[in-house]
């Protein structure tokens, strides 16, 4: 009786520390589910360890963002000087509706000059000074073989077919024009050229009255040469207003062709309707083509080039404008000649906008060389916009060009806008980089971003945002390499929001050697909905690059439908990591990575939730399979983690080890439903293990709770992984504190029932 009365104390002892909260706290709960080790020599075993003494891991610290580069300083444009010199004259010159005239050449000092109806022609170089106005209607100046110089106190006009040119040279060097006003210069269907020659003269075009340089219906050139032909320069003390004309210098046959340079320099606007200009192809160098506006620059429906080289390099097309304004490009085409060296670069510099419509440019292809690079400068703090516009650098022998956008403020690329860098023959292709600013924002919507295809390196693709970052149904990508690596696609949004891609799709291309790495950094969130794709491509010979994500300002890393892996590699396939300073959330996606197929190891996954929980729902976290060892995966979160109808694998490991498979919610609780959790078969090595760890604060301590997990560990030659499901505290002291027990009524009851047995204990042994 006494032996049944003191087990019966036994018992109420666990009730007693129950009731005042002494028993374990820490819970694991395990329901519905198959958990079982792989079948090895040695075979792993399932541990279920609550309330242990172990600590939790501690948080790893997320890399530092790049800074981004400062942007180049525009040029300063060169002065337009002083007007070389007027008439002191008292009479006109008038050859109106007359024969035509025939004069010496010289120096003529004049009031007025009028041609009208009629031709005057000089027979050797001729200097025309006016006190007042200059005016050529439906008539022509011309020397033979020699220069023309007009300068005026007044305007100069030519218009109504009016022409001033300098007659062919075929042995010698044509003559140069030079018109120069103290006012405006207004052509409205003339023309003005310098003629062939051995060498050919230039055309120069000077107003000085802070007024207009206006070309209507109007045509300017220099003369095609034997060796170098003529340079053609408008300097305008105010705007360059040209509509419906055509501007060139000429081809040259064993030389070089000249350029053509317009400066509006007081303030205003230069403006191109329906116009074109152009620098002559040439045997060696081809001309520069530039515009230089102390306000505005815009272009509608124009064309604008430099000419080819069939032996040297083409000239540059560069646009400067100055004020504070705006660059505009509608229906307007931009590009640079083809070379046998190096083909010209394309360079438009704004210190206010850029706004590019239905556009196009371009530099020429390069056969023995590097073709030139594509660079927009927006300096004011405004926006790069581009709406159905195309951008690219030319194909190359050697490498080809850099495709760069510089704004202080914004890029808004928008429908069917296509950038890329050309291929390249036997070298590296060139870099596709944009840089916003101004805190605001690079947008993609229905855009197309990529590098070209290398024999060696293909260049890198990258995008810098003060901001955030927000791709919609577009795509981006580096080349492919033939015998060297592929470039890496990295973005960095650096103003505290937002990566966003909706229906996008980034890659890396695949390598002979090693492909790129690709990057999101976020000071903010990183969220991809909808079909988006990114990954890095396969190394024929090398190893695959990594994809990593870093969203860094305490927000959250959100993926739906969306697909991320690494490629496949000869040695080793890259790392997949996600990190976040808050959350993470991944719904209905696929992360993996590649196999290496020969003699390499795969690459990790790893998902690290810094600040806040981690969630997986509906998807699929993979390592790839490897000859030698498979890639570990980890789950790693400061709040819960929750695993909900998801699939988490290790790959096989045909000579080595398969990896292990570890999630840890440090401070917080974790769930596992309806889910399969396992690591890779190692037919030569050991298989994974997989631990399920949690720990939170006291005096609760962590929980796990499992429902309906099918999980295992790979068979191996060795041994088989174990399966360890842990809980602890957080912090983890050796020796705790205890407080005074609190008597529950559990524990009281428990209490009586014990003072009464033993009394009764007590009281048969002395009856005894």
């Amino acid at each position: 009786m006494a032996n049944s009365k003191l087990a019966v104390s036994l018992a109420l002892i666990v009730l007693i520390f129950a009731g005042i909260g002494l028993v374990s706290a820490g819970a694991i709960t395990v329901t519905n589910s198959e958990v079982n080790t792989g079948t090895a020599p040695t075979q792993g075993a399932v541990t279920y360890a609550e309330n242990s003494s172990a600590c939790p891991p501690a948080m790893p610290n997320m890399p530092n963002m790049p800074n981004m580069p400062n942007m180049p300083n525009m040029p300063n444009m060169p002065a337009i000087g002083e007007i070389s010199g007027v008439s002191n004259g008292t009479e006109d010159f008038e050859a109106i509706d007359v024969a035509p005239q025939e004069l010496p050449g010289g120096t003529y000092n004049y009031r007025n000059y009028t041609v009208k109806n009629t031709s005057v022609s000089y027979n050797g170089s001729v200097t025309i000074l006016t006190t007042g106005d200059v005016l050529i209607e439906n008539g022509t100046i011309n020397t033979t073989n020699s220069d023309i110089t007009i300068i005026s106190g007044g305007d100069i006009t030519v218009k109504n077919g009016g022409s001033i040119y300098t007659a062919d040279a075929p042995t010698g060097t044509s003559g140069s024009i030079t018109l120069e006003a103290a006012g405006s210069v207004d052509t409205q269907s003339g023309i003005v050229f310098s003629g062939n020659g051995y060498a050919s003269g230039g055309v120069l075009i000077k107003a000085f009255g802070s007024n207009t340089i206006t070309l209507f219906a109007t045509t300017l050139w220099t003369g095609n040469a034997e060796l170098d032909s003529g340079d053609l320069e408008l300097w305008s003390a105010g705007s360059i207003d040209a509509n419906s004309s055509t501007s060139w210098t000429g081809n040259s046959i064993n030389g070089t062709s000249g350029h053509v340079a317009w400066y509006a320099q007081g303030g205003d606007t230069i403006t191109l309707f329906a116009t074109t200009l152009w620098t002559g192809n040439a045997e060696l160098d081809s001309g520069d083509l530039e515009l230089w506006s102390a306000g505005s620059i815009d272009a509608n429906s124009s064309t604008c080039w430099t000419g080819n080289s069939i032996n040297g390099t083409s000239g540059h097309v560069a646009w400067y404008a100055q004020g504070g304004d705006t660059i505009t490009l509608f229906a307007t085409t931009l590009w640079t000649g083809n070379a046998e060296l190096d083909s010209g670069d394309l360079e438009l510099w704004s210190a206010g906008s850029i706004d590019a419509n239905i556009s196009t440019s371009w530099t020429g292809n390069s056969i023995n060389g590097t073709s030139g690079h594509v660079a927009w400068y927006a300096q004011g703090g405004d926006t790069i916009t581009l709406f159905a516009t195309t951008l690219w650098t030319g194909n190359a022998e050697l490498d080809s060009g850099d495709l760069e956008l510089w704004s202080a403020g914004s890029i808004d690329a928008n429908s069917s806008t296509v950038c890329w860098t050309g291929d390249s023959i036997n070298g590296m292709s060139g870099h596709v980089a944009w840089y916003a600013q101004g805190g605001d924002t690079i947008a993609l919507f229905l855009t197309t971003l990529w590098t070209g295809n290398a024999e060696l390196d293909s260049g890198d693709l990258e995008l810098w945002s003060a901001g955030s970052i927000d791709a919609n149904s577009s795509t981006s990508w580096t080349g492919d390499s033939i015998n060297g690596t592929s470039g890496h696609v990295a973005w960095y949004a650096q103003g505290g929001d937002t990566i966003t891609l909706f229906a996008t799709t980034l890659w890396t291309g695949s390598g002979e050697l090693d492909s790129g790495d690709l990057e999101l950094w976020s000071a903010g969130s990183i969220d991809a909905n909808s079909s988006t794709v990114c990954w890095t491509g396969n190394s024929i010979n090398g190893t695959s690059g990594h994809v990593a994500w870093y969203a860094q300002g305490g927000d959250t890393i959100t993926l739906f439908a969306t697909t991320l892996w690494t490629g496949s590699a000869e040695l080793d396939s890259g790392d997949l990591e996600l990190w976040s300073a808050g959350s993470i959330d991944v719904n209905s996606s696929t992360i993996l990575t590649g196999d290496s197929y020969i003699d390499g190891t795969s690459g990790h996954v790893s998902v690290y939730a810094l600040g806040g929980s981690l969630k997986t729902c509906c998807s699929t976290l993979m390592t790839g399979s490897a000859v030698a060892d498979s890639g570990y995966l980890e789950l790693l979160a400061a709040g819960p983690v929750t695993c909900e109808y998801s699939t988490l694998i290790t790959g096989e490991s045909v000579s080595g080890d398969s990896g292990d498979l570890t999630t840890t919610s440090v401070n917080a609780h974790t769930a596992i439903d309806n889910s399969s959790i396992w690591t890779g078969n190692a037919p030569s090595g050991n298989s994974g293990s997989i631990s399920i760890h949690d720990f939170a604060p006291r005096p609760e301590g962590g929980v796990i709770t499992v429902d309906a997990l099918t999980s295992w560990t790979g068979d191996a030659a060795v041994s088989s992984g174990d399966i360890t499901f842990l809980t602890g505290f957080n912090p983890c002291e050796a020796v705790e504190a205890v407080e005074a027990p609190v008597l529950t009524p559990l524990g009281a009851l428990a209490l009586f029932s014990l003072l009464s047995a033993l009394a009764a204990v007590t009281i048969v042994r002395k009856r005894r």
